[in-house]
């Protein structure tokens, strides 16, 4: 009869232990799963942030929103310059 009793004990220990070990990696699965899904939609949503941002750039990129400006020669940037610079030597300093 303790043959019988031994036997049945270890079997039923390795059973458990097994049902223990299957139910802890069932519950990290299903944690593993939420947190791949909420990956997912935060990639979706970022796909979709992104479109929308390349949409924005596209039209801006797009439209002339600077006016053509004409860049005089180099000599006339000189004299310019020039000025510009005597101009500035003849306002006074703070001390």
């Amino acid at each position: 009869m303790s043959l019988h009793k031994n036997v049945n004990d270890f079997a039923h220990q390795a059973i458990t232990a097994a049902d223990r070990f299957l139910n802890t990696m069932n519950q990290q699965l299903l944690h593993s799963q939420c947190q791949l899904q909420e990956a997912e939609t935060a990639v979706r949503v970022l796909q979709t942030h992104l479109m929308q941002l390349q949409v924005k750039l596209t039209t801006v990129v797009s439209t002339a929103f600077l006016p053509y400006i004409n860049i005089p020669t180099a000599q006339t940037n000189e004299s310019e310059l020039r000025v510009q610079v005597n101009s500035l030597s003849a306002l006074p300093t703070a001390s």
